[in-house]
């Protein structure tokens, strides 16, 4: 997370970040350029939602069950409920863009054998669900690097 955020443009005066990483993660097997990518889409997404006012954005990564939690929430505008289940198309966008980030997104977190969800509450909270499972014993894919969150 830190590398992903490192990379990332926060305009300080507007938009405040907090990161909490559970101490002690088990670690996990991703593509670290691909699956950093992913991040940096959706924290792009949110930061380019905020269009200028103050906004907050909390990334919380904590181990459940068999997996890790990546948690990203904003109180940006939201998504529209009739937006919700378009957002993963490729091609769908709001913003005149090429509509590739989240269809992106979605097919690395796949990739990853994890999983993505969305909850957002317009005008309220935006909030992704990113799980990512454990490596499992003896696992060493060449296209993977060993990454701690």
């Amino acid at each position: 997370m830190a590398y992903v955020t490192s990379h990332l443009s926060f305009d300080d005066r507007f938009i405040t970040l907090q990161l909490d990483i559970e101490e002690n993660l088990p670690p996990v097997s991703v593509n670290k350029i691909r699956f950093s990518r992913a991040i940096s889409n959706i924290l792009e997404n949110a930061i380019s939602s905020f269009a200028g006012k103050k906004g907050f954005i909390h990334i919380r990564v904590k181990r459940i069950g068999q997996g890790i939690l990546i948690r990203i929430e904003d109180d940006g505008p939201g998504i529209k409920a009739e937006h919700l289940n378009e957002i993963w198309r490729d091609g769908f966008s709001t913003k005149n863009s090429s509509g590739l980030g989240l269809s992106f997104v979605k097919r690395v977190i796949e990739n990853h054998d994890g999983s993505i969800t969305v909850n957002s509450i317009p005008g309220k909270v935006t909030q992704m669900n990113i799980i990512i499972p454990l490596e499992k014993a003896g696992e060493q894919a060449n296209e993977f690097h060993h990454s701690d969150c």
